[in-house]
Parts: C-alpha cells; sequence; structure tokens
C-alpha cells in the first residue's frame, strides 16, 4: 500500500499538466532521476519527481533530445547532491569541533578537582578554584558563541535547499511558439 505522501501517475499528470501516458514514458526513459516505488497497485511518485516531470516537459518543449534533456537531469541531481554534501560536511566538522570542546571542559573540571585535593592551604585553592573556573567560563562562553553561529549556518543552508526546491518545483511560465525569447 502507497505511503500518503506518494502519489499515483494519474495524479503527477494532473499535477504537471503532461498527459498521463506521457509521464508513463518519462518513466521509462528516465528511470535512473525520477523517484518513483513500485508495489502490486503500480508505480508510486515522490513529491520531488514533479519538479523533474516539468523539467523534461520544458526541455523537450525547448528542442532538445532525450540525451540532452538525460544531460540536464544528471546536471542537476548532481548540483543538488554537491550542496547537500556540503551542507551535512559543515554540519558534522561544527559537531565534532563542538565534542572536542566539551570534551576539553571535562578535562578542565576533572583538573581541578584534582589541583583541589592536592593544596594544603584553603587560600590558595579558592584562588585556583577561582581561575579555572573563569577560564572554564570563558570557554563556555565561546562555545556558546559558535553554537549561535553555527545554528545560522545550518539556518542559511536550510533557506538555500528550500530555494532550490522552490525553484525546481515552480514551472517557468510557457511560451507559445510565436512568441521570442
Amino acid at each position: 500500500m502507497a505511503s500518503k505522501h506518494l502519489l499515483p501517475t494519474r495524479e503527477v499528470a494532473r499535477i504537471t499538466g503532461v498527459p498521463e501516458s506521457t509521464v508513463r514514458w518519462y518513466q521509462r526513459q528516465f528511470a535512473g532521476f525520477l523517484p518513483v516505488t513500485r508495489d502490486a497497485r503500480g508505480v508510486w511518485w515522490e513529491p520531488e519527481a514533479l519538479a523533474l516531470i516539468r523539467t523534461i516537459r520544458e526541455n523537450f518543449a525547448a528542442g532538445l533530445a532525450r540525451e540532452d534533456v538525460a544531460h540536464v537531469l544528471a546536471s542537476s541531481v548532481a548540483h543538488e547532491n554537491r550542496q547537500d554534501s556540503q551542507a551535512r560536511r559543515t554540519v558534522v566538522q561544527a559537531v565534532v569541533d563542538r565534542a572536542q570542546a566539551m570534551e576539553a571542559l571535562q578535562a578542565d573540571v576533572v583538573q581541578i578537582r584534582r589541583d583541589v585535593q592536592g593544596l594544603r592551604s584553603p587560600k590558595m585553592a579558592l584562588t585556583i578554584i577561582d581561575e579555572r573556573l573563569t577560564r572554564v567560563e570563558n570557554a563556555l562562553i565561546q562555545l556558546s558563541s559558535q553554537v549561535t553561529h553555527l545554528t545560522q549556518q545550518v539556518d542559511q543552508v536550510t533557506q538555500q535547499l528550500t530555494h532550490l526546491a522552490e525553484a525546481l518545483a515552480t514551472p517557468p511560465k510557457e511560451k507559445r511558439f510565436w512568441q521570442r525569447e
């Protein structure tokens, strides 16, 4: 049984304005690019396929051959994968950096405990504790600033990916054969 977010071929044809038989032909010709799932009831399309169907239709309408349309789809998919991979690398690196910073803070706390246990004078212990806590506090402030910056970067990447998805989902205005570019 199909998931709620998957679309039947008839619905894809209705939404994109492409005849159902043409949608099936696109599915056969560009199988590696169009996200579909098959089950006993038929073919089910991911919502991302709508933008790709429109792209195929527009490229054929512009006079491109099937092979050229395949190249356009391949470059589009490669571009999306590069952006997605770069965003993931950025987030993963930031998480690794924050984990290392947290480990350093934990090591500072352990060292403070050792130092306090080894001191004989309470006044000296309080001075050392105060110095170390000030360093830990400064490190936490810096880490908080970095987390805020990371959050902003993630928001920017998310916005870029959203704009890209919207651009792919929005069909350009169709031109009639008598209109020039």
